[in-house]
């Protein structure tokens, strides 16, 4: 039976959940959002590839340390159009442990329990890697399943992945984390001023409580098992 989320309540009286997601390492996630974040306090999920990482690890650290969670992205980038189709599922565990390894050492404040799915696919050559991404996190976030909790009921749509911009009291579920990717005035990219417009926005929503990622999960975790 999937749990009854009708009865959550937010910290502050809020009616709906947000998670700010950011995907991809972009140097503007570094140079021009987190900046903004921490000017409107506001707390954010990074999701993050050992070699993203690399590029910025002294600031990516500083960000880390400023409460922003560094959630695991370690088959971005690598994938075809967020497939594996020559991968293994050995080959997938493999690089999951591995990243999961790094970010602990990189960010030893942090608990990497976050994974982002890079596309619709779930699939490698032998077949679908859901389980292996249920059993090392705590919190998934899939483009079409959305944010989903371990252990949970596979119809459970616990939260909502929603593009910059969205009206979010239109938003079904408890729970909507906003994917962001790059930022710019390139036809698949978020306008710098559409992102500050919304990131502002959100600030002005007494109704909406902004948290990242994992934060949530555990606040509906905690509600689950009561």
């Amino acid at each position: 039976m999937s749990p009854d989320l009708r009865s959550v309540t937010w910290p502050n009286g809020a009616s709906i959940a947000v998670s700010l997601m950011y995907e991809g390492g972009y140097p503007e996630h570094l140079h021009t959002v987190a900046p903004l974040l921490d000017v409107l306090e506001i707390r954010a999920t990074f999701f993050l590839s050992p070699p993203a990482a690399l590029k910025s690890l002294s600031n990516w650290k500083t960000i880390a340390q400023r409460g922003h969670e560094i959630g695991n992205a370690c088959l971005h980038g690598v994938t075809l159009n967020g497939e594996l189709p020559n991968w293994t599922l050995r080959t997938v565990e493999q690089d999951l442990y591995m990243t999961q390894n790094f970010l602990r050492e990189m960010f030893p404040g942090q608990s990497p329990d976050s994974f982002l799915y890079e596309g619709h696919f779930a699939d490698c050559a032998q077949g679908p890697y859901r389980e292996l991404i249920d059993a090392e996190f705590a919190y998934s976030v899939h483009q079409d399943w959305g944010l989903r909790l371990r252990d949970m009921d596979e119809a459970t749509r616990f939260g909502a992945v929603v593009q910059p911009g969205v009206d979010l009291e239109n938003i079904q579920t408890p729970w909507a984390g906003i994917r962001i990717g790059e930022i710019g005035p390139g036809k698949d990219q978020v306008s710098p001023e559409v992102h500050e417009q919304y990131l502002r926005l959100l600030t002005t929503c007494s109704n909406w409580w902004i948290a990242p990622v994992s934060e949530v999960g555990r606040h509906l975790k905690a509600h689950i098992e009561k």
